[in-house]
């Protein structure tokens, strides 16, 4: 039978089941996000409860409690203060990419940490800071580490002990002071910051140079003409009209100032003088170069 449009009966109504009157209600979805849907009984569908509460799980997906072993492994992030750069991909990083590279060695928790050259790419001041950090998170993670530089003053400052190696021979390996201080050989010494060769002449366990006789250092050569290692800071310079040494050069490194002299035989050698007493002196002025009383270390006489 067929009922005009306007006499239609309304269609039935059925009472809701109770699996339905017990659904939860849709969550609202952001516009543009598809909503992520989780099956039932996963462990990121389950959250934490506190004594008490309803042993069933709530309707809505938990974000699940982070583990123990991923807040051990992005511990060295914040610690290398890399957690704003977390979220970043690789080409906005700009340049992180060393202290990223670090906080990713050090999430692996290593025994040995191998840093070949990581600060070689930087600027002055960054390079710094960073050799700063560096050694401290070693210290506080306690992770033995071996730096591979060929810069002096990042080996001096940042290692516990320094080795030195020429011609695929270990020279020595020593704490910085006792390397720079005491080197073991005449490469080491020459090697490690900046050493002058001075003539002189070797008496027993004594030796003569610049009108001086100093103590050896060590086991010296066989008697006769040798090479007397001195460092600029051992070298101390004074104005002197009837002086046979002349100023050359002179370099200001800020508190301190570099003069290079010639020797009357010909000889150059550098010196460190402190700047205020520097000012005194201008290149070409005659002067006396006197080294100060402490053991040094000789070598034969170089070939000229």
């Amino acid at each position: 039978m067929t009922f005009p449009s306007s006499a239609r009966p309304a269609p039935a109504v059925t009472a809701p089941t109770r699996r339905a009157a017990q659904a939860p209600a849709a969550s609202p979805v952001t516009p543009g996000r598809r909503r992520r849907r989780t099956p039932p009984g996963s462990p990121s569908s389950r959250c934490s409860r506190s004594p008490g509460s309803p042993s069933e799980s709530p309707p809505w997906p938990c974000r699940p409690a982070r583990s123990p072993s991923r807040t051990r492994s992005t511990a060295p992030l914040r610690t290398a203060w890399t957690t704003c750069l977390a979220g970043r991909y690789a080409p906005r990083l700009s340049g992180q990419q060393q202290r990223v590279a670090l906080a990713r060695a050090l999430a692996l928790r290593p025994r040995v940490l191998l840093l070949d050259e990581p600060l070689s790419a930087l600027d002055a001041k960054v390079r710094l800071t960073l050799r700063e950090e560096i050694r401290r998170i070693q210290q506080e993670l306690g992770i033995t580490t071996l730096f591979v530089t060929h810069d002096q003053e990042e080996a001096l400052s940042m290692a516990d002990r320094v080795a030195v190696m020429h011609g695929g021979r270990l020279e020595q390996i020593a704490p910085p002071a006792e390397l720079y201080g005491r080197p073991a050989t005449a490469f080491v010494a020459e090697f490690v910051g900046t050493m002058s060769r001075i003539p002189g002449d070797l008496d027993g366990s004594t030796v003569e140079v610049l009108g001086r006789r100093l103590p050896v250092d060590g086991e010296p050569p066989a008697a006769g003409p040798v090479d007397v290692l001195v460092r600029p800071e051992d070298l101390t310079v004074s104005g002197d009209a009837s002086g046979t040494a002349l100023v050359t050069a002179a370099s200001f490194l800020g508190a301190v100032v570099r003069l290079t002299v010639r020797l009357g035989d010909g000889t150059g050698i550098k010196a460190d003088l402190p700047a205020h007493e520097a000012r005194a002196l201008a290149v070409g002025d005659a002067v006396t170069v006197t080294p100060r009383e402490q053991p040094v270390l000789v070598a034969a006489r170089a070939a000229a």
